[in-house]
């Protein structure tokens, strides 16, 4: 699905990724390793489109996405959740999850947004207050929530809260929400789109 030949990338003439080779199949999950200044952080930022690819090929879903625009590499179905500082703080919580959904122009949004608070119900409680008074892990909810928004076939992450912090707001994790993208047919394990 994900698929990296050669990858070499950075920033101006700093090469920081250097011949990366990766195959990331359909339903697979990969995790980066490293300390701080590895190049997580810039894989990840290459494959978005977000910081330029030097050398090397990135496909993904079988199409070259080397060179297209992040947002057209969004509308491929391959989103980025962000670290939860990526909130926009002058925003409400639903404006927040909404731009989530602005690649998109089928009729199931209001319903993508009720599915999302269904897996964090804290949200939808908060969902008309500014998402800069929200807490660490709150935040983290909406991004990954915003993420969801779009119907992404693929998602990465450089976060290292991707998974923690979510205990204290009931049953559901971010993997169950991503789940139900898999079983929705717009998720890791599935080759749909939607219009």
């Amino acid at each position: 699905m994900l698929n990296l030949k050669g990858v070499h990338s950075g920033y101006g003439r700093l090469k920081i990724l250097r011949g990366i080779n990766l195959d990331v199949p359909q339903g697979g999950v990969v995790a980066l390793l490293g300390g701080n200044g590895t190049g997580k952080s810039t894989l990840l930022k290459t494959v978005s489109g977000l910081v330029p690819l030097m050398e090397g090929s990135i496909e993904f879903d079988g199409r070259v996405i080397s060179g297209l625009k992040p947002h057209e590499i969004v509308r491929s179905g391959l989103v980025q959740v962000t670290q939860s500082k990526e909130a926009y703080p002058a925003m409400t919580v639903e404006e927040n999850l909404m731009l989530g959904a602005y690649t998109r122009s089928d009729r199931g949004v209001s319903e993508d947004l009720e599915r999302v608070y269904s897996f964090f119900p804290v949200l939808k409680k908060r969902r008309k207050v500014l998402s800069g008074t929200l807490s660490g892990g709150e935040v983290q909810m909406l991004v990954i929530g915003r993420g969801l928004m779009a119907r992404p076939t693929s998602c990465a992450s450089a976060s290292r809260r991707f998974i923690s912090g979510f205990a204290t707001y009931g049953r559901r994790s971010p993997i169950s929400a991503i789940s139900w993208r898999a079983a929705t047919g717009t998720g890791p394990n599935s080759n749909k789109r939607q219009p």
